[in-house]
């Protein structure tokens, strides 16, 4: 099933990004950066109307990044307003679960990731300003939208962002309700994603960070509510970046070079590049994570060569690992043992949401 851009004047979806969420009953919504409503449509594609209005007021946002679920209700966060608004079932405003007098507190880095079930906001720093992205965002706290950062015995807020600077792996709980789900995870090749509920963190530590195996990654499992916490190791092959695939990116680095420094020969340009710019021997083996709202982990792995985007798909804890081959024009958004929901481009660049059945194929190998 896909749904068209086409198929009505709103339906227009994203060109840098799209947050798709499922509820229980299969209702879709979609959160894109050409506009502000969320767009609503029913289990089979058929376009609800919008959810949310451009504004300051109730039921108003500015931006919505991100959204996700809470039961059978939409939670949307606008970042330039520090507000988290819940919807229900149907896109009816229901109320502003937590507005800038809940969430200054915790200085002007931490952004809203989920809305817990009982009644928690999801939330971490991020080092740098802009979109949530999946790295360099942690740690990862939990907070009541009327606790303040004093109450938790932690220095005041202006220093709060230091403290949480740390790599505490052991997760905290303080008395007024905050819990540290996690603490910051400084290498960049760590890959993290919640489920559409807010129920559980996944974190992935892999090559080439420091004291990981080259031929493993550390997949790590932490519920929001009791803060428990499983580890797994997964082998997985090393994905080593070449001799000839370093000389032709240096090469293509020199040639873009080149035509700005007219005055240099392109062999100087080249070992000027060789020297600035090292290579790492090893790629991180997984680009991207996703977990699904059946607790399903998705890893998309690293591909070197064109063709089909290959995911491993672990649908418990403890199971067996089974691939997904995705069209490469297809960037998944939401995802789920038995159907996966993304954006596909067409030849000439026009996006659809597409819903796709994931079958499963002989020798433990699935495809999509």
């Amino acid at each position: 099933m896909c749904i068209p851009d086409a198929r009505t004047r709103e339906a227009v979806f994203g060109v840098l990004y799209n947050v798709v969420v499922v509820s229980p009953a299969g209702e879709i919504f979609v959160s894109r950066d050409t506009g502000v409503p969320v767009l609503r449509f029913s289990p089979h594609g058929a376009f609800q109307g919008t959810v949310g209005t451009a504004g300051r007021g109730p039921g108003e946002f500015q931006t919505a990044l991100p959204i996700g679920l809470r039961s059978d209700s939409l939670w949307v966060y606008d970042p330039y307003q520090q507000r988290l608004s819940l919807f229900g079932p149907d896109g009816t405003f229901v109320r502003i679960v937590a507005g800038p007098e809940d969430l200054a507190p915790f200085g002007s880095r931490f952004r809203v990731h989920g809305l817990l079930e009982d009644g928690r906001v999801l939330g971490g720093f991020t080092y740098q300003s802009g979109r949530i992205g999946s790295r360099g965002m942690l740690p990862i706290i939990a907070i009541h939208p009327d606790s303040r950062p004093e109450q938790s015995g932690l220095p005041p807020h202006d220093t709060i962002t230091s403290v949480y600077s740390h790599d505490v792996r052991t997760p905290m709980t303080f008395p007024n309700g905050m819990s540290v789900i996690t603490g910051a995870v400084p290498d960049q090749s760590s890959l993290w994603a919640l489920d559409p509920h807010g129920r559980q963190l996944v974190i992935v530590d892999q090559p080439p960070a420091t004291g990981i195996s080259p031929d493993t990654i550390i997949l790590r499992r932490i519920s929001v509510s009791t803060l428990e916490t499983t580890t797994r190791r997964i082998p997985i092959t090393p994905v080593m970046l070449r001799g000839e695939v370093k000389r032709a990116v240096i090469e293509r680095i020199a040639r873009a070079l080149s035509s700005d420094m007219p005055d240099v020969s392109h062999p100087q340009v080249v070992r000027s590049a060789r020297e600035s710019i090292p290579l790492p021997d090893q790629l991180p083996p997984v680009t991207a994570l996703l977990v699904g709202a059946d607790g399903s982990v998705w890893l998309r792995r690293e591909m070197l060569h064109p063709g089909p985007v290959r995911w491993d798909v672990l649908r418990s804890p403890d199971g067996a690992i089974q691939a997904v081959h995705i069209d490469e024009r297809v960037s998944l958004d939401f995802v789920s043992s038995t159907h996966v929901w993304g954006i596909r481009r067409d030849s000439l660049d026009v996006p659809s949401l597409c819903r796709f059945r994931v079958s499963r194929e002989i020798r433990g190998r699935s495809g999509a």
